[in-house]
């Protein structure tokens, strides 16, 4: 009987493994190459946009983030959705607002789910809620610093173009500080000394001797200060200055309306105020360092609102 092989099957078996090994490792291998390659190329690809965004950013401009310099805040008095609509259905088309319109505000204030253009504007000018008839103060009473203050205050030319009279509330919260609105001889006395460089409006009866109670007279003094008084289209016109104050009505402008249905002008119209008022303010400011804030009011839209007079409201 033939003796067994098992030295030469065991020599068989370790050429098998040794094999094997050999073929996993070469494997690996490739498994490395291919690795190590595949990060070459990405650091190579890196590299290669990092110099070209390094390269077009040497070479091109500096972005250069700027302030404003001029600030204008247009307030529509009395302006809600149904206002809106109303403008659009009388228009038939969209209003040129209506890109930028991106929501409303909550005009609650201190003491009323109702505010009023006092507390209203008092909101907009001190950033604090008050009562309603509150002007420029806080719930308490207490003297609340205005936007258009520190604006002057900050070196900018100031400026307040209305409709009504300019010792209205709204154009009050901006100017003057006062615990009820109605006490428009008091604000005037505030207003004729608060420096603002232009004053656009009504509202001469408070600022006149003739109408004053007291007899003071604001529109001298406020000519001593060296300001030009306007009181008709023409006067407006031929402002030249600042300071430069306009009182055209005795109180509130008449509708626009009314001003068309009757085809006279007995007051400037609101674009013809802020044209004046911007080209004022804007040669008073060029080449300077300190810009202007202007609030612009339209304030007989409220009025129109208040006594349900839709013709009237639209126009305005």
């Amino acid at each position: 009987m033939d003796a067994p092989l098992m030295p030469k099957d065991k020599d068989a078996l370790d050429i098998t493994s040794s094999s094997s090994s050999s073929s996993l490792q070469r494997r690996r291998g490739r498994r490395l190459l291919f690795v190590l390659g595949l990060v070459a190329v990405c650091v190579v690809a890196l590299s290669v946009g990092l110099i070209v965004m390094y390269t077009q950013l040497r070479n091109s401009r500096p972005i250069v983030l700027e302030r404003p310099q001029n600030v204008i805040l247009l307030i529509s008095d009395g302006f809600g959705p149904a206002s809106v609509t109303l403008g659009r259905e009388y228009l038939g088309r969209s209003l040129t607002f209506d890109p930028y319109l991106i929501g409303g505000v909550r005009t609650y204030s201190y003491n009323s789910l109702v505010t009023d253009s006092a507390a209203g504007a008092t909101a907009y000018a001190c950033g604090v809620k008050t009562y309603n008839t509150a002007v420029g103060v806080d719930a308490n009473q207490k003297p609340c610093g205005t936007i258009l203050q520190a604006a002057r205050d900050k070196g900018m030319k100031t400026g307040v173009v209305v409709t009504k009279s300019i010792t209205d509330a709204t154009p009050a919260s901006f100017l003057a500080h006062a615990a009820a609105r109605s006490d428009d001889a008091f604000i005037a006395t505030q207003i004729a000394t608060s420096g603002a460089d232009i004053l656009f409006g009504g509202g001469l009866q408070y600022f006149s001797n003739a109408t004053r109670k007291d007899g003071i007279d604001l529109v001298g003094q406020m000519k001593q200060a060296g300001y030009t008084i306007a009181s008709s289209p023409n006067d407006l016109s031929s402002l030249k200055t600042l300071p430069a104050a306009g009182f055209f009505s005795p109180n509130h402008f008449p509708y626009v309306i009314d001003r068309l249905a009757n085809n006279t002008t007995p007051v400037p119209s609101l674009r013809s105020m802020v044209q004046k008022a911007l080209t004022l303010l804007s040669e008073a400011t060029v080449g300077k360092d300190k810009g202007f804030f202007l609030l612009i009011e339209g304030s007989l839209i409220d009025m129109a609102a208040h006594n349900n007079d839709a013709a009237a409201h639209v126009h305005e």
